[in-house]
């Protein structure tokens, strides 16, 4: 879906995803990286003033529902539907780590 991006000081409409945004991050080192998460299960990733996707991360296979960013800003989590969690290190461009976590109840 549509997200709207400050340009030149002016509001302009970029179609972060092929479907619903479910999550959005700014991080906060910079100030100018946004990362976005949708329900067709990509991560993309954005530089504030510019209308195209810097990178688009795969690997999820439900709708992302959550999207966070570490305060330097080298890895992205994000969660989703499934009950998936994937990490991407964003220096080298690939995910690192995934886990799925179930909740029993207890007792």
């Amino acid at each position: 879906g549509p997200i709207p991006v400050l340009s030149h000081r002016s509001w302009q409409e970029i179609v972060a995803h092929a479907s619903n945004v479910s999550s959005l991050v700014l991080g906060k080192a910079s100030g100018r990286l946004l990362a976005t998460g949708g329900d067709d299960c990509r991560v993309n990733l954005w530089s504030i003033n510019k209308p195209n996707c810097i990178m688009s991360l795969t690997g999820h296979t439900s709708p992302v529902e959550s999207v966070r960013l570490n305060t330097p800003e080298e890895l992205i989590v994000a969660g989703s539907q499934s009950g998936s969690i994937r990490v991407w290190d964003l220096e080298a461009a690939k995910m690192a780590t995934y886990a799925q976590w179930l909740c029993m109840p207890s007792g």
